[in-house]
């Protein structure tokens, strides 16, 4: 394998990669779920949950970006399709 291969591979998304993401972003919907559900207590504190909220979303689309740019990628020899 060439070291150019063997970058190209290290580089790679697996399926494991975008599930460890989509982990990270539902624990983040689950922690706002909690927060709107404890109350949120004044201006400050809604400002921060929108904020939190909008970044959630981009997280989101970002996930599922990832997930079509893994899956348009030309499998190597040595792994399957997935």
């Amino acid at each position: 394998m060439s070291n150019h291969a063997a970058l190209t591979d290290k580089n790679r998304l697996t399926k494991a990669d975008t599930v460890a993401l989509w982990h990270a972003v539902n624990w983040t919907e689950t922690v706002l779920k909690e927060w709107r559900r404890e109350g949120i207590k004044d201006d400050t504190d809604k400002a921060k949950f929108e904020a939190e909220r909008a970044r959630l979303l981009e997280a989101k689309r970002a996930l599922r970006k990832v997930n079509a740019i893994r899956k348009n990628q030309s499998p190597t020899p040595n792994q399957p399709e997935t």
